[in-house]
């Protein structure tokens, strides 16, 4: 969690001469903190199971900045200059790290005061509290989606004798992710490196990683004085289900961990108004049904800083510069996120008044210096520009199994697999929930003059539902979703003994993938059936893709 650093004013003062000005120095370590990139970056959106070195796969990031929510130097001078402006001679500032150093008038250091006190808290943390429900799989439980307030406390009653998997308050600034949560890190046996020389081999084991627990990266941002907070989260459980010994029968190999991990993530990047919550939600038989229940506490910004002497005052508007947020392709480690759209809002106020000028805020967030009367018009086209950003797009996605495309889009259709998923305007959610195992795929043989050595290919099978969703356009009553959707089946593992000298046994597995890739319009009510993913284990059924919009009933 992160804590608000206090702030010291005037930690020492030297008089100058006639009395006149002095000099003060500020702290400004609740202001001006430099960004964590490894916290930033930490947050991953993939696999359950780590495969060492080269046969890992990268991570993928979704927290894509590592802009600090916070201010720069220049942008607090800037700021203190136009606190100050008017009141004589200007203030000599000097910054050195985390400190001010500012010479002026006993007016001009009231002011300095003032608006560093304002400037914290601006980015001040917003605590956002967070509860994993870990239930049976296909439990009676909320769909998901938004609740307002007055849904919250039935929807914890509801859920009273639901096991928590683990429930904290975790602390962000604008634009930094902290952490939370408990994880334990689990290594295994994943395979074994060789290599062969003229009359020697050498073999030495490969370690994999298992994360088990819950991991919770969360990111929020207040919106319009506080009045919303846009929350940007990867929220993941992980559960060791099991782990088996494959015995290579190998010369120089010894055997091999397969390890069996359950689990559900959750990416989202949502604007959730003051007092509500978000509840997202995924069922699978492997993992269960997961909620995770999102609700950030008040946070009021409403940034106001006033120059007495020119009766123009400066107010922030977030919204805009938080726009862009993506996630990465679930399908393709390798292929980099498409990027997103987002407005050059500060064009929209350079004709709006000649009182009214734009200065750049923390993490690129705009402030606006002017006469009351020019903020306010500014402020209302800056508001409705970015209206499609408010809107939230929380869907439901369903694999089915039905006989036609006609059983697939009843409600009653029997489901292989759910996840609820939300997004505001030109961002991104995904969810990945089900089973991940390794298994032996087969070996690559190096041979020397007088002696050859195996090393086994391990690669990842995956049971389960992985989807991203980004939304293209939002409004009210309607939206725009282009979405991606993998749903993956594995069958029985079959040893494959080898007679040969130099392999040991591999493994052979029925695998069935199928993709869906789609741009659609979210029905305002029922469900949109959108492809087929594939045959069903049960006969004359198939597996369908079903889309809707989700709402917090059940």
């Amino acid at each position: 969690m992160i804590q608000t650093p206090c702030i010291l004013f005037a930690l020492a003062s030297f008089a100058l001469a006639g009395g006149e000005r002095t000099t003060q120095i500020y702290s400004l370590r609740a202001v001006k903190t430099s960004a964590n990139a490894a916290d930033a970056n930490r947050a991953s959106f993939g696999r359950f199971i780590r495969l060492p070195k080269e046969e890992a796969e990268p991570p993928l990031p979704y927290f894509n900045s590592t802009d600090a929510g916070v201010f720069n130097s220049s942008e607090i001078l800037e700021i203190l200059r136009f606190a100050t402006a008017g009141s004589g001679d200007a203030p000599q500032f000097e910054i050195y790290e985390d400190s001010l150093l500012a010479t002026a008038s006993d007016e001009q250091h009231k002011s300095i005061k003032s608006a560093i006190a304002e400037l914290a808290a601006q980015v001040a943390p917003v605590e956002v509290n967070v509860t994993v429900f870990a239930l049976p799989y296909g439990s009676p439980a909320p769909r998901g989606g938004l609740l307002p307030a007055a849904d919250i406390k039935n929807l914890r009653e509801s859920l009273k004798n639901a096991r928590v998997a683990w429930s904290g308050v975790v602390g962000s600034a604008p634009k930094r992710a902290s952490h939370g949560g408990v994880m334990s890190t689990i290594s295994f046996v994943a395979s074994w490196h060789s290599e062969v020389a003229k009359k020697a081999k050498i073999s030495e084991p490969w370690s994999g990683e298992i994360s088990g627990g819950i991991e919770a990266d969360v990111e929020a941002t207040p919106l319009r004085g506080g009045s919303s907070v846009l929350l940007t989260s990867v929220v993941g459980i992980t559960t060791l289900a099991g782990m088996e010994r494959f015995e290579t029968r190998c010369p120089n190999l010894g055997d091999i961990d397969i390890p069996k991990v359950a689990g559900a993530r959750f990416a989202t990047s949502s604007v959730v108004p003051a007092g509500s919550a978000l509840l997202l939600r995924a069922d699978d038989p492997d993992a269960g049904t997961i909620l995770v229940l999102f609700q950030p506490r008040p946070a009021d910004r409403k940034l106001k800083i006033t120059n007495p002497q020119s009766n123009l005052f400066m107010v922030a508007n977030a919204l805009g510069a938080q726009s862009g947020r993506w996630l990465p392709d679930p399908f393709d480690a390798t292929a980099p996120p498409a990027a997103m759209s987002q407005p050059n809002l500060s064009t929209l106020f350079k004709s709006e008044s000649a009182k009214l000028r734009c200065v750049s805020g923390p993490g690129g967030s705009l402030l606006l210096i002017g006469d009351e009367p020019s903020i306010q018009n500014a402020l209302a086209g800056f508001n409705a520009a970015e209206n499609d950003e408010i809107y939230n797009s929380p869907i439901e996605i369903r694999v089915v199994r039905a006989a036609d495309w006609a059983a697939a889009a009843a409600p009653n259709a029997s489901i292989a697999a759910t996840a609820t998923l939300s997004a505001s305007g030109h961002r991104s959610a995904g969810v990945v929930v089900g089973r991940e195992e390794t298994y032996v795929e087969g070996y690559n043989v190096s041979v020397a003059e007088e002696s050859s050595v195996a090393s086994p290919r391990v690669k990842l099978l995956f049971r389960g539902l992985r989807a991203r969703a980004r939304v293209l356009e939002a409004g009210e009553g309607t939206s725009t979703i282009e979405l991606d959707v993998q749903y993956s089946e594995f069958g029985p593992r079959e040893r494959q003994m080898q007679r040969s000298s130099d392999v040991g046994d591999h493994e052979r597995v029925a695998r069935q993938h199928s993709d869906i890739h789609k741009v659609f319009e979210v029905p305002k009510t029922g469900l949109l059936v959108l492809g087929e993913l594939g045959a069903s284990a049960t006969p004359n059924e198939k597996l369908f893709l079903v889309v809707g919009a989700a709402t917090a009933s059940k």
